[in-house]
C-alpha cells in the first residue's frame, strides 16, 4: 500500500463530494472541503483496516484442509467443498 493516495474533490450544489482514486469504495460527501478531506482519510483508515483484518483471516483459513466432502441435502448428494476464503483467486 502507498504512504499517499489521491483524493478527488469537487464541489457539487452546497455538497463537496470526493473519492480516493486507488481504493474503490472510499468515497465521501460533506458540506465542507475540510469536512469532506477529514472523511475521506478516516474512511480510508477503516478501508485500509478492513483489507488488513480480511487478509489475516485469509491467512487463518489455511490451517485448514483445502476441502472436505460435504452431504448438500439439497442437491441430494456429496459434493467437494473448498475450504479456503481465497479460493477464487487461486483459481
Amino acid at each position: 500500500m502507498p504512504n499517499s493516495y489521491t483524493a478527488i474533490t469537487q464541489k457539487d450544489g452546497d455538497w463537496w463530494i470526493g473519492w480516493i482514486e486507488e481504493i474503490p469504495g472510499v468515497n465521501c460527501q460533506e458540506r465542507t472541503r475540510e469536512e469532506l478531506l477529514e472523511s475521506l482519510k478516516a474512511e480510508c483508515k477503516t478501508m485500509m483496516q478492513a483489507t488488513e483484518n480480511q487478509r489475516l483471516a485469509c491467512d487463518s483459513c489455511h490451517d485448514l484442509p483445502a476441502s472436505y466432502t460435504a452431504k448438500r441435502p439439497d442437491l441430494g448428494r456429496y459434493t467437494e467443498q473448498d475450504n479456503h476464503c481465497c479460493a477464487e483467486k487461486r483459481r
